[in-house]
């Protein structure tokens, strides 16, 4: 994955090979996405948890992780936010999920992980990201022998694969045993106290999709 965080794997794991003009059409997609924007954001210490379980920004946003912007000025505006808030925002303004799909998906066009277009519709036009093939090939294979091969397995690797997982891209990327290995890998994991960390990342993108997939119900 190399200079790919998790959530630009993830956004270029999710992608349709032929070109996506969103991911708003998958509630799972969708939410997974803000989840591990906001996993992010919080695992850099650019955003925290006060003591009502809210969140505020820490720490100013440096160049790199600009793509995450639109989630933590949202925050910075509005603080401190819930996750049930902040979930809310994003279900019922289509131009916040739009501009942070744009976020994303223009700072891989500029790393050359995608090609873009304009895609015109009836009444509009919009840019229709297209990942391009060895970039996702790249991604699964970084993955696969991280999870299937190696003893330590980065934390990066596992909040991608519980993403994957939870969205349900992982059928797109790997084969159906290659699957039953990084499921049971990932049961494991949630089951055991050998990285606090890696079951705190696991246990922030499950609460965020729950709260986000709630709030759409």
């Amino acid at each position: 994955m190399n200079n790919l965080s998790c959530t630009r794997a993830f956004f270029l794991c999710a992608l349709n090979m032929k070109g996506s003009t969103t991911l708003t059409h998958s509630i799972e997609a969708s939410s997974c996405l803000l989840a591990s924007c906001l996993l992010e954001l919080l695992e850099g210490n650019y955003l925290i948890y006060d003591d009502k379980q809210k969140m505020f920004v820490n720490n100013p946003l440096p160049a790199d992780k600009i793509y995450l912007a639109p989630v933590y000025e949202l925050i910075r505006i509005n603080k401190p936010m819930k996750l049930e808030k902040i979930a809310e925002k994003y279900v019922f303004d289509s131009k916040k999920a739009n501009a942070l799909f744009q976020s994303i998906g223009h700072s891989l066009v500029d790393d050359g992980y995608v090609d873009k277009a304009n895609s015109k519709g009836l009444f509009t036009t919009k840019i229709r990201f297209t990942p391009k093939a060895h970039a996702v090939s790249q991604v699964g294979e970084s993955l696969r022998k991280a999870v299937l091969t190696e003893q330590f397995i980065p934390d990066d690797r596992i909040a991608l694969v519980v993403l994957l997982n939870k969205s349900g891209y992982f059928k797109e990327h790997f084969a159906k045993d290659e699957l039953k290995v990084l499921k049971e890998k990932l049961h494991v994991l949630k089951q055991t106290d050998t990285s606090v960390l890696i079951n705190k990342l696991i246990g922030h993108i499950e609460m965020i999709l729950v709260f986000f997939i709630s709030s759409i119900n």
